[in-house]
């Protein structure tokens, strides 16, 4: 099955006893990147190597036992648990539980995208921090006490509980799998219920974006102005997504969300040009990535903390160790709370606030399907091509 990234779990198939086991191996590939005549991975990966490797352990290791072992009398759930155990690297004599470190180091490998394994292996380090046994915990282990427990521990520094749900949702996803594998039929979140809380409204009103888009900055904050009001512009595009957009043909933009692999499509109108035509990049689009070498990253923490104090910025007489004047930049948080993802919002807020329908918004955002029948539908983008057209109009001439 189609994962939302894009790429496809590679199973191992074993025939025993007039049935099939189907064996996660734990290697998403895209299709492409599959030779299905030599059984290898191919496609020039950087992990190319490593996973081939992989795939010819488990084969080799699985092929040997059921060699070696064909008068072990079994039930198929017993060989399935065994053959899932060579699998994953672990000796499938040891019958005092799956090791949940071990598994869920194993998902969290299992994603291509290093973002979301770095957001897993957060979870292991508060995991660590939480049990300093962590390492001997098998699947029974995490119980609804347990994650009881884990959940008080994070509190002093996870005050709020959409932080905590990010850890709690990590765990989850390793049981989901781990059952789907059949692995364990243990299952700690029938009792125990993920806690959340509605967000604060993180939206400019118009007035505001007004000011903000029109107020006088000093000359190198301009850039960080121009990037919020480009992502606004786009409909809300991520910071992310902005970065590495490649092209502009006929006039828009495409590209696939990096958060949901939700494809989009966004017509650039002539306000957004003009912003893009002064950060013209060479291989991308924005020239954010050549100009920050120090990474992507680096650059969004940079660009969230000047948000704050656009505007803000004056020049005071400050008296040096020597005795000497001069004249210092003193910042002040004109925006309190303002970052990247706010133009996301205030795009969406506004919209609604002009009685565009909701679906036409969840279409400009990239919102996956919301029904089966959404899939069958050939959204028409000139909704959203409209919709964004009005919504600047309003910013930027109170236009209706």
């Amino acid at each position: 099955m189609k994962r939302k990234s894009g790429t496809y779990p590679l199973k191992l198939v074993v025939s025993a006893r007039g049935e099939r086991i189907y064996l996660h191996t734990g290697v998403c590939i895209e299709q492409e990147c599959w030779d299905s005549y030599d059984e290898r991975v191919t496609g020039g990966l950087d992990n190319e190597r490593q996973l081939n490797m992989r795939l010819d352990r488990i084969r080799l290791e699985v092929a040997d036992f059921l060699t070696t072992n064909l008068s072990i009398s079994v039930s198929i759930s017993e060989l399935r648990r065994i053959l899932g155990c060579i699998v994953e690297g672990r000796d499938w004599r040891e019958k005092d539980g799956v090791n949940f470190l071990q598994l869920y180091k194993s998902f969290a490998d299992s994603h291509q995208h290093q973002r979301t394994k770095d957001l897993y292996y957060s979870t292991i380090r508060r995991i660590e921090a939480f049990d300093p046994q962590c390492e001997k915990l098998t699947l029974d282990d995490i119980t609804h006490e347990w994650l009881t427990r884990f959940d008080r521990y994070m509190q002093p520094t996870a005050p709020s509980a959409n932080s905590r749900s990010i850890h709690m949702r990590n765990i989850r996803a390793v049981f989901n799998d781990a059952i789907a594998r059949e692995i364990t039929d243990k299952y700690p979140f029938r009792r125990f219920k993920i806690k959340s809380q509605r967000t604060r409204h993180r939206a400019l009103p118009v007035d505001a974006l007004r000011d903000l888009i029109t107020m006088p900055v000093m000359d190198y904050e301009r850039q960080y102005r121009d990037m919020f009001v480009l992502m606004f512009m786009l409909c809300g595009i991520s910071p992310i997504d902005l970065c590495y957009l490649k092209e502009i043909r006929h006039g828009r933009v495409a590209y696939r969300r990096s958060k949901t692999d939700q494809p989009l499509d966004v017509r650039v109108e002539p306000e957004a040009m003009e912003i893009i035509e002064r950060y013209h990049g060479n291989e991308y689009l924005i020239n954010v990535v050549e100009r920050y070498k120090c990474g992507y990253l680096e650059w969004l923490r940079r660009l969230n903390r000047n948000l704050k104090t656009l505007g803000g910025v004056t020049m005071r007489t400050r008296t040096t160790a020597d005795g000497k004047q001069r004249e210092v930049a003193v910042k002040e948080e004109v925006w309190p709370g303002l970052s990247a993802y706010w133009a996301r919002h205030t795009w969406a807020s506004i919209a609604a606030s002009l009685d565009i329908p909701k679906e036409t918004i969840a279409q400009a955002l990239g919102h996956s399907q919301n029904s089966v029948t959404d899939i069958y539908i050939d959204f028409d983008r000139s909704k959203v091509d409209m919709a964004n057209r009005k919504v600047l109009d309003w910013v930027l001439y109170s236009k209706c």
